[in-house]
């Protein structure tokens, strides 16, 4: 594999058994991959290293997700798990915001609003090969609550 590149995910078991190796993806978009792993796996979830995952799934029903602390706590905490997992990044900084996203739902002749909690998290970092920056972008909803 040439330096740069990485196998992608998912990883493609039937290209993998026609051609005798995994397709191979830039590095930057095999670590925007394992970022997104990392972001979605909750703790305990992976059995060889219960620490790999975020503890966004342990507190996504707190009720003070909105706080100007928890998301400082989050972004320190993603900041962290970037940095012990994820060793081609270098210079790590990780910004957290909460809003909300609204969903209209029909339900037979009613439509009901429903409000989601959208996380967005934002990274910037360098790669630590070439000293190229790496910035990734990505939002998920947690915490779902409804209005009418």
């Amino acid at each position: 594999m040439e330096p740069g590149t990485a196998s992608g995910m998912p990883m493609d078991v039937l290209g993998f058994l026609e051609e005798g190796a995994f397709p191979v993806v830039p590095e930057d978009a095999s670590i925007a991959n394992h970022i997104y792993l990392l972001l979605t796996t909750a703790k305990d979830e992976y059995p060889p290293d219960p620490e790999y995952g975020c503890e966004l799934w342990d507190h996504q029903f707190s009720t003070v997700q909105a706080s100007a602390v928890w998301m400082d706590r989050m972004a320190q905490h993603m900041k962290e798990m970037i940095e012990r997992y994820e060793g081609r990044l270098t210079d790590v900084h990780v910004k957290a915001e909460v809003d909300q996203a609204e969903f209209k739902q029909k339900q037979g002749n009613h439509v009901a609003g429903r409000l989601k909690r959208r996380l967005r998290i934002t990274l910037h970092a360098r790669l630590a090969r070439t000293n190229e920056t790496f910035h990734f972008m990505d939002t998920m909803m947690v915490a779902p609550f409804s209005h009418d």
